[in-house]
């Protein structure tokens, strides 16, 4: 969560002050767009751990929905 936190901080201020982005050696828009690109790969691997295994039923002890 502090990562994601991190990532919309860093978005909003390159948004305000478009300038700080060329302290790095990329203009406003590209460096906006790193930080996109770094968000939805986070997004993404939040969710590729809760299907693979982290938050998966069965690993709690609860073997989901009963059929009959």
């Amino acid at each position: 969560m502090g990562a994601a936190a991190g990532i919309y901080a860093l978005i909003a201020v390159v948004g305000a002050a478009p300038e700080v982005a060329g302290a790095v050696g990329l203009t406003s828009l590209q460096t906006e767009a790193v930080l996109l690109i770094l968000l939805v790969m986070l997004g993404h691997g939040l969710v590729w751990r809760f299907m693979a295994g982290a938050g998966r039923l069965a690993e709690a002890g609860d073997s989901g929905p009963k059929r009959d």
